[in-house]
């Protein structure tokens, strides 16, 4: 089993045992990963999608396993998971975690590997990389992206 993490549990909301959970997942993403019936991961512990909405940027979820807060409340701070066998996104649609393992390569020449992938807001990314023992930024945006090679886990990218 391959898990990739996917957000994690901010908090519970009513009393019939939905929690919140921050995921930086574009819309496609979303309906693959938070597909009713499917599970998810936490604390090595899958537990089965009840039911899915989006409330201010954040993933509302119900399990099928709990029905009151009072259940759900030792979920709150925990990462969640999916198990990637159960995701079938198309090779232009990666997720974060997943791409955090690929390698940097410059249209310089230049090797490295991203260390974190950043939310900025309004959906917009900032991949943070260390090139040559440097850390660069770079806006997760097609003009700095030129190849994304999810066969060979490269990512090229173009520097100014």
């Amino acid at each position: 089993m391959n898990l990739i993490r996917i957000g994690r549990v901010t908090t519970t909301h009513g009393i019939k045992g939905e929690i919140k959970i921050l995921a930086s997942l574009d819309e496609l993403q979303r309906q693959e990963v938070f597909k009713v019936g499917s599970h998810l991961w936490i604390e090595h512990k899958p537990y089965t999608i009840a039911s899915h909405r989006v409330h201010k940027g954040l993933d509302m979820i119900c399990f099928q396993e709990f029905s009151n807060i009072n259940d759900v409340l030792f979920l709150k701070g925990k990462h969640v998971y999916k198990d990637k066998q159960e995701i079938t996104l198309t090779p232009d649609h990666i997720l974060d975690d997943e791409l955090v393992t690929f390698s940097v390569l410059t249209t310089a020449g230049k090797t490295g590997k991203i260390k974190a992938i950043e939310k900025t807001g309004n959906q917009y990314k900032i991949l943070r990389l260390v090139i040559e023992n440097k850390e660069v930024l770079i806006p997760y945006h097609k003009d700095f992206i030129e190849k994304i090679d999810p066969k060979e886990q490269v990512i090229i990218v173009k520097l100014l």
